[in-house]
């Protein structure tokens, strides 16, 4: 039994790289529910924990806070989230993916690369050798973490930014769409421009 959160775009990329049939959708807090199968999360929580898998399908908007608290809510009661690994991606050997990591059409993860749970690595995003990527984190489409760049918890990599090689970002950071990371920063900031720099803290996790 497959089990998707979420109702929105994510969801449905999601449902074509697993190649499944996905049994329900779970319609997350606050989703306004489309066509199809929907049972709500209440609802879901109530299946047999042995016989479920569960695919992820909320997105990151709002800086992922929605994702991050009802995939801890369905890790807490149990279930175990399926790792998507998109047949078009290339994943070399020697990399880590924790439980539920998400690596989507085209995106490219090198040797001794690591992903951690819950994350997104997206369309054609690139993640070099020896590049850590902590957990409910995202990296947007076209974005590219250069060789052991190390990516903290809850993370938002916009589409097209750019990570230098040994770049340290911390839990909340939001590096945004195109911008260009060259140094690390020892505080979550929101980072813009080229070279990136800050433009206002971030929320506490």
């Amino acid at each position: 039994m497959l089990l998707l959160l979420g109702d929105g775009g994510h969801a449905d990329v999601l449902s074509d790289a697993v190649g499944q049939v996905i049994t329900a959708r779970v319609v997350a807090p606050g989703e306004v529910p489309s066509s199809g199968s929907h049972i709500e999360e209440s609802e879901a929580l109530g299946y047999d924990i042995g016989s479920c898998e569960i695919l992820n399908g909320i997105g990151f908007l709002g800086g992922g806070n929605v994702r991050r608290q009802v995939y801890q809510l369905f890790v807490k009661a149990g279930f175990r989230f399926l790792t998507v690994i998109d047949r078009s991606s290339m994943v070399r050997n020697g990399v880590e993916l924790g439980n539920g990591a998400q690596i989507l059409v085209g995106a490219v993860l090198n040797t001794g690369s690591r992903v951690g749970e819950n994350s997104i690595i997206n369309s054609a995003a690139v993640v070099e050798h020896h590049v850590s990527v902590g957990s409910h984190s995202h990296v947007a489409p076209n974005a590219t973490l250069c060789g052991e760049a190390s990516i903290g918890d809850s993370v938002m990599i916009g589409a097209g930014a750019v990570v230098l090689p040994g770049v340290s970002l911390p839990t909340g950071t939001v590096v945004g769409a195109g911008a260009v990371v060259t140094r690390s920063w020892p505080t979550a900031e929101v980072l813009v421009g080229v070279p990136a720099r800050p433009i206002s803290k971030t929320e506490p996790q």
